[in-house]
């Protein structure tokens, strides 16, 4: 009976040792199962990075334009404002010159029927109408 006892523990040492080799394995396995997880998130937390920066970068290059098109549009609207006031100013000196013009077409139109009234031998020489 002792070597029957010996051979039952042998037995239970062989199938304690087969699981041990499974268990390794499996370990092994699973370690190198999230080895590669491990590498493909960094892999995939590179790639976000770079995204980042470039989705960063092209917002930066945005915003500068923007700033750009915002400085050009001040210039523009000063330019505008500068043309107008130009205009305004000519207007008033135009307004001016008809004003002018209206005072001296109505003295000369007094001068006229001044002229015209005017017997014929106290006008200046040479002074004709056509209806005469």
């Amino acid at each position: 009976g002792h070597s029957k006892m010996l051979e039952n523990l042998r037995g239970d040492l062989l199938a304690k040792q087969n699981q041990v080799v499974r268990l390794q394995e499996l370990e092994s396995q699973s370690r190198y199962s999230l080895s590669n997880k491990e590498n493909d998130q960094k892999m995939q937390i590179v790639n976000l990075s770079k995204k980042l920066k470039e989705t960063s970068h092209a917002q930066k290059d945005t915003v500068s334009k923007l700033e750009k098109l915002r400085s050009l549009e001040e210039r523009e609207r000063e330019k505008v404002f500068r043309a107008e006031s130009r205009l305004k100013a000519v207007d008033m000196q135009l307004n001016s010159a008809n004003n002018q013009i209206a005072i001296v077409t109505e003295n000369e139109a007094k001068l006229c029927s001044k002229v015209k009234r005017a017997p014929a031998q106290d006008r200046p020489a040479g002074v004709r109408f056509r209806e005469e």
